[in-house]
């Protein structure tokens, strides 16, 4: 999938990104199998307590982009594993932050940054760690 346009134009540069929408997959597999080939996940919300896609996208590699809302910062780290935008901004920002990624390379850190995220914070074992460590 591509990044849909923005005023009507797309960046070259993003034509070989794959982007998960947001929409609900009802076929498992399916879901599983496009996280597999995501470069990234664009999730402009409006209103959000505490995304699992988040998690999701750690857990794959995909670095994020998101707005400043709710418990976002708690998954989203900036530079680490993404960005956070405030919620006044644009698509063109959006699309902004998006291209400076992919001109400065950093794509496969922030993908680096979100796997160590998933390992570190958000995979059931590290839930685990953390858990045993409150309780013992």
């Amino acid at each position: 999938m591509l990044l849909p346009a923005v005023n009507g134009t797309i960046a070259e540069s993003f034509l070989s990104l794959s982007v998960i929408y947001t929409s609900f997959y009802t076929e498992p597999k399916k879901y599983l199998a496009t996280w597999q080939e995501a470069n990234l996940l664009l999730l402009p919300t409006r209103a959000e307590c505490s995304a699992i896609v988040f998690c999701e996208a750690a857990a794959y590699g995909a670095p994020v982009l998101t707005t400043e809302t709710g418990g976002n910062s708690t998954y989203v780290k900036k530079k680490v594993n993404g960005d956070r935008l405030p919620l006044s901004a644009s698509g063109e920002e959006f699309a902004d932050v998006l291209e400076k990624w992919v001109k400065n390379g950093d794509l496969d850190r922030l993908s680096q940054g979100a796997e160590q995220m998933y390992r570190d914070y958000n995979s059931w074992k590290a839930w685990g760690d953390h858990f045993n460590q409150v309780v013992h």
